[in-house]
């Protein structure tokens, strides 16, 4: 039997290119404080790059902009880091990266999800930067 978390991320990726998800201010996209608000106490999809991952105390805090107090967070509690293969230390390389976040939206310090499990975060490859062409002399 599948987890709810993992039910979860099913229902996401199933339903990720369908119906709310698609438009409006619940659609996947860069996550924005404006645009989570509308949709607090809900399930969203949300995709954006972390600027700064920090542990404090019992959680390592994903936050999606500059001001911890108002923009986007993803939370992941102490109880989770079990699940990463690297723990702690496997989480807080994510800052920098763009991700895309599955979970349940709340106001705490700005809209955030509490990540507790890594099917919640889907790293997204960003593309690859153009190589100059290799001139070769015969």
């Amino acid at each position: 039997m599948p987890t709810i978390a993992a039910r979860w991320v099913t229902f996401g990726k199933q339903n990720a290119k369908r119906g709310v998800w698609t438009s409006g201010p619940c659609r996947v996209g860069i996550v924005t404080p404006e645009a989570l608000q509308a949709c607090l106490n809900s399930f969203q999809l949300m995709e954006g790059t972390v600027e700064k991952a920090s542990h404090r105390g019992k959680v390592i805090f994903l936050n999606f902009g500059t001001d911890e107090k108002t923009d986007v967070t993803a939370i992941i509690p102490e109880t989770a880091f079990h699940r990463w293969r690297g723990g702690a230390s496997d989480i807080r390389v994510l800052q920098g990266r763009t991700l895309r976040v599955r979970g349940y939206v709340r106001n705490s310090n700005g809209p955030s999800v509490w990540v507790y499990d890594p099917e919640q975060i889907e790293l997204i490859m960003t593309p690859a930067a153009p190589r100059e062409q290799a001139i070769v002399k015969k």
